[in-house]
């Protein structure tokens, strides 16, 4: 906050202007009264300030269309006094900006809506005196909670899996079947894929130079798609289950990624300096080309079977369930519910 005050503090006997002409001598009972003036016209203008940010911040959840105050309003009294306290504080602090908050609000909602999670907090902070006892159990209940929503999740994606592996058994088309599939769940070629989303643009880039060229078997059609984050790009081609891949193929897909890259080193668009890599997926590779997996690899194009890439997968899921059920005790009830793999 910036301002301007024009006063009059000279006079014919006193000058209370720092010699530099640059500041006042505040030690002056002269400028007193400037300062008695000033002192709470500041925290006016500041308590003004703070209603205005808040208000922004308030609309800017209400611009979002979220329907926050629904949500509130099915807590019972105290909890929603709770949940309006918290939004306040939010939207006082004066680094937060509008879209952190709206995220913020909407993180505060789904943990007060997660019973257990929130009587696990109060039940910590209720707590004048932590006991080492009581700490020690609030934690293990805290790594049980955590357990079973993780485990859930993963189980979730190991039947996921399975189910894909029948499709694949039964010979699923590559469009839109597989392809669309793998598009909006990339972590069933890569766990550390889950953030990735997929980039429409980038699609339009590739196809639009390689669209109609000619092979020697004809025509080429690109059954392919980009995913993205802020570090890294990667084509996917996916081959429908039953079909052999080969050089041909493979040469296909490295020249996707040689011509993504291209494209991203002409640009001065910092965000488009990334990784570009590849992957082809297929049935299986020609017994004579198998060689060009190598060669691919060495160029950043991975190519993976069906088979190994779900074998994989699962595997990994597995292990991060195992991993993640040992972390509460094993003859808890609800770990028991949840089965073996």
């Amino acid at each position: 906050m910036t301002g301007e005050v024009y006063a009059e503090l000279d006079n014919d006997t006193t000058d209370v202007i720092a010699t530099d002409r640059a500041s006042i001598r505040w030690e002056d009972p002269k400028a007193a009264p400037l300062v008695d003036w000033g002192i709470p016209k500041v925290k006016w203008l500041l308590g003004e300030w703070l209603d205005y940010r808040q208000n922004q911040k308030m609309q800017a959840l209400e611009q979002r269309n979220i329907p926050y105050l629904d949500r509130i309003n099915r807590f019972p009294v105290r909890e929603r006094k709770e949940i309006m306290r918290a939004v306040q504080q939010f939207s006082q602090i004066e680094t937060i900006d509008e879209e952190r908050f709206v995220q913020l609000v909407d993180l505060l909602l789904k943990a007060f809506e997660n019973e257990q999670f929130m009587e696990m907090i109060r039940a910590i902070n209720m707590l004048d005196e932590m006991e080492q006892h009581q700490l020690f159990a609030l934690m293990t209940e805290a790594n049980v909670l955590e357990a079973i929503q993780m485990a859930t999740l993963i189980r979730m994606k190991i039947e996921i899996i399975r189910k894909f592996r029948d499709m694949i058994n039964a010979g699923a088309k590559e469009k839109p079947d597989m392809q669309d599939i793998l598009r909006d769940n990339p972590w069933l070629m890569d766990p550390a894929w889950a953030t990735l989303e997929h980039e429409k643009s980038l699609d339009t880039i590739v196809k639009q130079y390689f669209d109609g060229r000619k092979s020697d078997r004809g025509n080429t059609r690109l059954d392919l798609f980009c995913l993205g984050d802020s570090l890294r790009k990667v084509v996917v081609e996916v081959k429908r289950p039953g079909l052999v891949v080969g050089r041909e193929e493979i040469q296909q897909a490295i020249d996707y990624v040689f011509h993504l890259r291209d494209w991203a080193g002409q640009s001065s668009d910092p965000a488009h300096r990334v990784i570009v890599q590849g992957y082809l997926i297929a049935s299986t590779i020609r017994p004579s080309d198998v060689r060009w997996k190598g060669i691919a690899e060495k160029e950043g194009v991975y190519v993976r079977t069906w088979d190994d890439l779900l074998t994989t997968a699962e595997r990994l899921y597995g292990e991060f369930f195992d991993l993640i059920t040992s972390k509460a005790p094993a003859n808890d009830p609800r770990i028991l519910a949840l089965g073996t793999l």
